[in-house]
């Protein structure tokens, strides 16, 4: 219906590896369809979330990652912030 999805940091969802979960779970998404309706979505206002992703400073780091496993810059943006953006 055009919606976009979230992705949260919450660390009961992600475990110990936030990283490889988050890459994992994007990745399912993107082969679902998803490349134009899913977002970071965080939780930094009220869940637990583990280390590596504990604050906004450190979705840099994330992104890094996420481009090193082979997520293309445009799909990054738009996870990022366009999709989110385009909703609103």
């Amino acid at each position: 219906t055009g919606g976009v999805v979230g992705f949260n940091f919450y660390e009961n969802f992600l475990g110990k590896n936030c990283f490889e979960k988050l890459y994992g779970n994007i990745m399912h998404a993107l082969e679902l369809g998803g490349e134009n309706h899913i977002a970071f979505g965080s939780d930094f206002d009220g869940c637990t979330i583990e280390k590596c992703l504990d604050s906004i400073d450190k979705t840099s780091n994330l992104c890094d990652y996420l481009l090193q496993r082979g997520i293309s810059k445009p799909i990054l943006d738009k996870l990022c912030y366009l999709n989110s953006l385009n909703l609103f």
